[in-house]
């Protein structure tokens, strides 16, 4: 039986709560154990009347971890590759997203489940080395090449630390990708015009697609990123001023482990305006109007929530990703014209090429969207069809013939 708090929320492992209400975590250190207290469990809870300020029970929980791993004994070129990636994990967990601890556990896990090179000593890494390691990881371990990148994106800074330590002289890693795994550009895709009227109108009326129509098409049109969505709740939507507010991500990982966490930038947490569109003003009626769950679940203080599975929590990413595959195909299996695999993400894409196309001003676009620079809009955002393009060069060879 999982504990839970007194909001019912589930604790994790050594933490708990006394009859005052105040949140506590044991741990050990030199095999005594301590505590950490907090009247908050997260930093979105309340504080309770007449307390004083103080730092959430979880965020002391990430401190001190970080004070306990970074315990490792180092000694120069005695430490081992697993060694320095732990300790500079330890040292970056203090202030990086659930998303990424989770990333940086799983790195560490594939380099002990390939546990030769793990074990190497870190001063005997010579580039051929690092470049062996990732290309038997690509060819003999058929790993993705964002996989790749993302293993060299956890050892590279880490045999940087141990440079500026003067542990090594040199960064084995400090090399392109390119130079060892080499893949064609694959351009992101979008769903053309007549594409997304087609899909869209069969969504609309399909008997099972139907009731998450207006959420696909809120994705569409306002080009969220799909944890953005998720984390929308009913006060996230302002009908009487026509805007939106995105502050937040609705985050899961397997077993129940929901989290809400900041956006993905600096630039994401924005209020944005919902466009003078009729449909989509009408979708998000559709949401704010439909029956509400009699026991509201709650992630983390928010509530509220658009969408929620049949065990009544809210709708995430992946369960998005796999309505839109399904969506697709049912929809290909009827339809002669087919489309591509529709994900959340080509949505997005969609939406921002869409803006691009009607003139809208790139910086506009990148506020609209969330990015942090205009150049991220500009590089991937932005999709010219031959049509689009024929559109462009009529207009100003008809101004010239008019001469204009």
């Amino acid at each position: 039986m999982k504990r839970r708090d007194s909001r019912n929320r589930v604790l994790r492992p050594r933490e708990g709560q006394l009859q005052n209400g105040k949140y506590f975590y044991k741990y050990y250190e030199d095999r005594k154990p301590k505590y950490l207290y907090s009247w908050k469990l997260v930093s979105t809870d309340p504080l309770p009347k007449g307390k004083r300020p103080c730092v959430p029970l979880r965020d002391q929980e990430k401190a001190i971890s970080v004070k306990l791993d970074t315990g490792i004994s180092t000694c120069g070129g005695n430490m081992s590759i697993l060694q320095l990636v732990e300790r500079y994990i330890a040292l970056r967990s203090v202030d990086v997203k659930e998303n990424t601890r989770i990333g940086y556990r799983t790195i560490r896990n594939i380099l002990i489940k390939e546990n030769v090179f793990c074990h190497k000593r870190i001063d005997q890494v010579r580039v051929s080395d690092a470049k062996a390691f990732l290309i038997r990881m690509y060819k003999d371990y058929h790993m993705s090449r964002s996989t790749i990148h993302n293993i060299r994106g956890v050892l590279r800074p880490a045999f940087r630390t141990a440079v500026n330590d003067d542990l090594i002289i040199r960064n084995p890693f400090e090399f392109p990708l390119s130079e060892i795994i080499k893949e064609p550009y694959k351009e992101k895709q979008i769903l053309t015009k007549s594409q997304e009227r087609s899909f869209l109108h069969y969504l609309k009326y399909d008997s099972h697609y139907g009731e998450f129509y207006p959420g696909i098409y809120i994705m569409l049109k306002m080009g969220l990123r799909v944890s953005e969505f998720c984390a929308l709740t009913m006060q996230s939507i302002d009908l009487d001023n026509m805007t939106l507010t995105v502050n937040k991500q609705l985050q899961y990982r397997g077993k129940n482990h929901y989290w809400i966490e900041d956006t993905k930038t600096t630039a994401g947490n924005r209020i944005i305006p919902i466009p003078p569109d009729e449909e989509l003003v009408r979708c998000f009626e559709l949401l704010l109007n439909k029956p509400r769950p009699k026991q509201e679940p709650e992630v983390d203080g928010v509530s509220g929530f658009l969408y929620f599975s049949k065990n009544g929590k809210p709708l995430v990413g992946y369960q998005w990703t796999k309505k839109l595959t399904y969506a697709s195909k049912s929809y290909n299996a009827l339809y002669k014209e087919e489309i591509p695999v529709v994900t959340a993400h080509m949505l997005r894409h969609t939406c921002s090429s869409r803006l691009w196309a009607r003139g809208l001003n790139i910086k506009s676009i990148s506020k609209f969207l969330g990015h942090s620079s205009v150049s991220i809009t500009m590089d991937t955002y932005t999709h010219a069809s031959i049509d689009d393009i024929r559109s462009d060069m009529n207009k100003i060879f008809l101004k010239k013939s008019n001469g204009c």
